[in-house]
C-alpha cells in the first residue's frame, strides 16, 4: 500500500504535466507560486506560500470562481473552506481568523442566510440569521 501510494505521489507531477494548457508560475527565488491547468469545462489551480506549502486551490468555470475554494496558513493549516457556484457564493463557508474565532456562514444564491461564531474552544458566541 505504501509504495502504491509512493508512486503515486512521484507521478502527479508528471500527470499534471502532459495536461494540456497546464501554466506554471514562480516566485523570484525560483520556487513554485503557483500551478493553473484545464479540466474539463474548468481551470483549476494550486497556489503555494513561499516555504512551499499550499496556499490555496480552486477552479474557474467560465472565468468565475466555481466549486470548493480551500486556503490555507503558511503552517499547513486550513483557514478557510467556500464554495462558489458560477461566481455566486453558496452552502457554508467554514472561515478561521487569528485570534481563533470560526465563522460558519450559510449562502444561498449569493446571500448570507445564516452565521455563527465560535471561540477556540468551539463554543457559540454569536449567531445571526436573515431567513
Amino acid at each position: 500500500m505504501r509504495i502504491h501510494l509512493l508512486l503515486l505521489v512521484l507521478a502527479l507531477p508528471f500527470a499534471i504535466s502532459a495536461q494540456d494548457g497546464v501554466k506554471r508560475e514562480f516566485y523570484p527565488s525560483g520556487q513554485l507560486q503557483r500551478v493553473y491547468w484545464s479540466a474539463g469545462d474548468r481551470t483549476r489551480f494550486i497556489s503555494y506560500h513561499e516555504n512551499g506549502k499550499v496556499n490555496d486551490k480552486g477552479s474557474f468555470k467560465s472565468e468565475l470562481p466555481d466549486g470548493r475554494w480551500t486556503r490555507y496558513a503558511e503552517d499547513g493549516t486550513r483557514i478557510s473552506r467556500v464554495k462558489y457556484d458560477e461566481g455566486q457564493r453558496t452552502g457554508l463557508w467554514t472561515i478561521r481568523t487569528m485570534d481563533g474565532l470560526t465563522h460558519q456562514l450559510r449562502y444561498r444564491g449569493n446571500t448570507l442566510v445564516h452565521g455563527e461564531q465560535f471561540d477556540p474552544n468551539g463554543t457559540l458566541v454569536a449567531e445571526h440569521d436573515n431567513r
